[in-house]
C-alpha cells in the first residue's frame, strides 16, 4: 500500500454526505495530474496515453466507499495559472501533483504551492501532495519533497498529507483518493 504522511497522526472518519465534493488537481505540466484523475475514473490498467491539458478537464469520480467527487484537473502550463482562479471557488480539497523524477517539476510545484497558499478562496482548504513517480531512477523521496517544498511550515494552518504515487499502481491511486476523502471529511468537522 502507498505511504502517506501528514499533519495529523491518525486516520479520519470518512465523509458520508451525499453531495459531490469539489476537488482541484494542480501542479506543473507533465507531473501526472490527468493520469491521476483518469486512473480514478477508468482504472490504471485502462490508461493508454494522455495528452497535456490545455485549460482543464473535469470528471465525476466515486470512491470505493461511494463518496462522490467532482474533480477539476487544471493545466500546469505557467501561462494558464492566471486562468485557474475561477475554479477555486467552493473547492473543498486540493491535490498538488509533483513529478519526483524531474527537478524542474519540483521547482515549478513550489511556485504552484506558493500561488495556492496566497489565494484567499483556498485559505484553509485541505491539501494532498501526490509525490508521483517516486519509483523512477533518480527520483526524490516523499521526505525530500516534504523538505524541498517546506510543507511542514507552509501547510501548518491546514490539514494535509503527502502520498507516494507510483506509475501503474492502482493501490497508490486508490490510496490518494481515500486519503483525500479523509482530509476533506476531517475539515468539515
Amino acid at each position: 500500500m502507498g505511504q502517506c504522511y501528514g499533519s495529523q497522526g491518525g486516520k479520519f472518519p470518512l465523509n458520508d454526505g451525499s453531495s459531490p465534493i469539489k476537488i482541484i488537481i494542480t501542479g506543473p505540466s507533465l507531473a501526472g495530474k490527468s493520469y491521476l484523475m483518469y486512473s480514478w475514473v477508468l482504472g490504471v490498467k485502462n490508461i493508454i496515453a494522455i495528452k497535456p491539458t490545455d485549460l482543464f478537464n473535469v470528471e465525476h469520480v466515486t470512491s470505493g466507499t461511494g463518496k462522490k467527487f467532482i474533480v477539476y484537473d487544471l493545466s500546469g502550463a505557467p501561462n494558464m495559472r492566471p486562468r485557474q482562479r475561477p475554479f477555486y471557488e467552493a473547492t473543498q480539497g486540493i491535490v498538488l501533483v509533483v513529478n519526483c523524477a524531474d527537478k524542474a517539476s519540483i521547482d515549478e510545484a513550489k511556485k504552484d504551492l506558493d500561488q495556492l497558499l496566497g489565494t484567499v478562496e483556498l485559505s484553509g482548504v485541505p491539501m494532498l501532495v501526490a509525490a508521483n513517480r517516486v519509483d523512477s531512477p533518480d527520483a526524490v523521496s516523499c521526505d525530500d519533497i516534504k523538505s524541498k517544498l517546506d510543507l511542514e511550515s507552509k501547510l501548518s494552518s491546514r490539514k494535509w498529507k503527502i502520498c507516494n504515487l507510483t506509475e501503474g499502481s492502482q493501490e497508490d491511486v486508490d490510496d490518494v483518493l481515500r486519503e483525500l476523502d479523509m482530509l476533506v471529511q476531517h475539515q468539515k468537522q
